[in-house]
């Protein structure tokens, strides 16, 4: 499987209170069919059990990261939404 686009990945990972993102979403977007227990403590995640190979650390790592910028990028547009339509429209 391929990675998801920008826009598939916002379309997926978005509910009612917007882009959702998170372990649990890096997780999912590198092994979608992969069967996991995860837990938190401190502030630490722990995956305590799996149904398949797991992914790397760098891999979940890199995915997390993806989708954090998305995050951010999404939240800054809306919350610079004139400035942002003002500069990509500028002559």
């Amino acid at each position: 499987m391929s990675k998801l686009t920008v826009k598939e990945t916002i379309e997926k990972y978005t509910n009612e209170n917007g882009f959702a993102w998170g372990v649990e979403t890096a997780v999912d977007a590198v092994k979608p069919d992969l069967q996991y227990d995860l837990s938190a403590s401190s502030g630490e995640f722990i995956i305590n059990s799996w149904s398949l190979k797991q992914p790397t650390s760098s891999q979940i790592k890199e995915e997390y990261i993806r989708q954090k910028t998305i995050a951010e990028c999404l939240d800054f547009i809306k919350n610079n939404k004139i400035w942002v339509i003002k500069f990509l429209f500028k002559k």
